[in-house]
């Protein structure tokens, strides 16, 4: 598929299942709107989700009170149901979306436990408070080999906080370059029990 393509799914309770999603080898490009997101499954019962060989090529907000999110799985409310994702392969640039605190902007944001985030490239994500190429937001889950090119921010390009989320996470073999300011690896409150923080490379150009 190319073009302006969304996915979403959104159950109207949260008994809904869904279940064994693939999203494989499409293209979404030139996203733009008010509060944009490329895939979305954000409500039910999830499990046994794959987004792989993606490309994500300007996902852009045209609001200054409104995020730009490239993929989205889970929620805080589906936190605890939410199991067995894999998110790897995928390429993402330019994803735009407003600064301020409180309002999300990501490549990739997702809930749950047994994620794996792998392998996945980013590059160029706009410096902001809730600006993180990756916000994993999971326990007993993984993101590895990852590189995040100019994707540094407040709270990190690779974030883990906030109080929906676990522990038990590895993160291991990313590479973070960046000229513009901000953190590259932020983990903190319950996201932040017992981490593996191994072998990855962080360079920013003037930055924390």
């Amino acid at each position: 598929s190319k073009g302006r393509l969304i996915v979403a799914r959104n159950d109207v309770s949260s008994t809904g299942i869904i279940t064994n999603i693939n999203i494989l080898n499409c293209d979404f490009l030139g996203l733009k709107g008010p509060d944009i997101t490329g895939i979305m499954i954000y409500s039910g019962l999830i499990s046994d989700i794959t987004i792989k060989n993606n490309n994500f090529y300007d996902i852009n907000s045209n609001s200054q009170s409104r995020g730009a999110i490239g993929v989205m799985i889970g929620s805080k409310e589906t936190n605890k149901t939410t199991n067995d994702v894999l998110i790897s392969g995928n390429y993402f640039e330019n994803i735009f979306g407003s600064a301020t605190d409180g309002i999300e902007t990501h490549a990739i944001i997702v809930y749950g436990k047994n994620v794996n985030v792998m392998n996945n490239t980013v590059k160029n994500l706009n410096y902001g408070f809730d600006n993180e190429a990756i916000y994993l937001k999971a326990e007993n889950s993984k993101v590895s080999g990852n590189v995040l090119i100019n994707c540094t921010s407040i709270q990190g390009a690779l974030s883990t906080k906030g109080f929906a989320v676990g522990g038990n996470n590895v993160y291991t073999e990313n590479k973070i370059i960046s000229d513009q300011e901000g953190k590259g690896i932020y983990i903190v409150a319950k996201g932040g029990r017992n981490p593996t923080v191994q072998n990855n490379f962080v360079k920013i150009f003037g930055g924390d």
